[in-house]
């Protein structure tokens, strides 16, 4: 999903075709999808049957450098092997000079793969969307339900437009929700005389 902002009725958007589209030219489909104040999405879904989609831009500038990949729980204080809760919110925020594929073409969609269950991985393009009116970097936003108790590891994969691979893990424990504990308490500076400062996970 590309975010733009509209002014006055007008708007403009520009991305990166990726590189697997297919490559016979043929009518393209575009939908749009507005929102005011609100969350709620009006659908404005059309078709420009004068503009073509298709093959190759053989101008095209090579890129062989991947996407950058930042992998958080819940919220950008995580650190990774931390603690959650069983529910938690993965956010994986990604950067690329030509944007994120979210086209899912055979292998190469975004995808998470939670204790290295390769067999069962779960598809991560719908949940990505990119910052207002800039393709080149975007949020994904993946609700957990119901996870087990005790050490998680997740990967996270995804391609740029020209289908440069990033791979990133995160590490986190489920601690289910009972009573408040606190782990893993540190000061410093310590020994001290008149101040010190607390870290704690809880």
């Amino acid at each position: 999903r590309l975010n733009a902002s509209v002014k006055n009725v007008n708007f403009e958007i520009e991305f990166v075709v990726p590189k697997n589209i297919k490559l016979a030219v043929a009518e393209g489909k575009v939908s749009f999808y507005t929102t005011n104040s609100g969350t709620i999405l009006d659908d404005h879904t059309g078709y420009n049957r004068t503009i073509k989609i298709g093959g190759v831009n053989e101008n095209a500038a090579q890129d062989n450098n991947p996407p950058t990949i930042q992998l958080y729980m819940n919220d950008e204080a995580f650190i990774s092997g931390g603690i959650t809760n069983d529910s938690p919110l993965l956010l994986a925020h990604l950067e690329d000079e030509n944007g994120m594929n979210t086209a899912s073409g055979i292998g190469h969609d975004m995808v998470g793969i939670l204790d290295g269950d390769e067999n069962n991985p779960f598809v991560l393009n719908e949940y990505y969307e990119t910052e207002p009116n800039n393709f080149r970097k975007g949020l994904i936003k993946y609700p957990f339900q119901n996870l087990e108790k005790g050490l998680h590891t997740l990967t996270v994969k995804a391609w740029d437009v020209y289908n440069n691979l990033v791979t990133s893990d995160i590490q986190f424990v489920v601690a289910g929700n009972e009573a408040l504990e606190l782990d893993r308490v540190l000061n410093y500076p310590n020994p001290f005389v008149d101040y010190t400062e607390f870290w704690f996970q809880h």
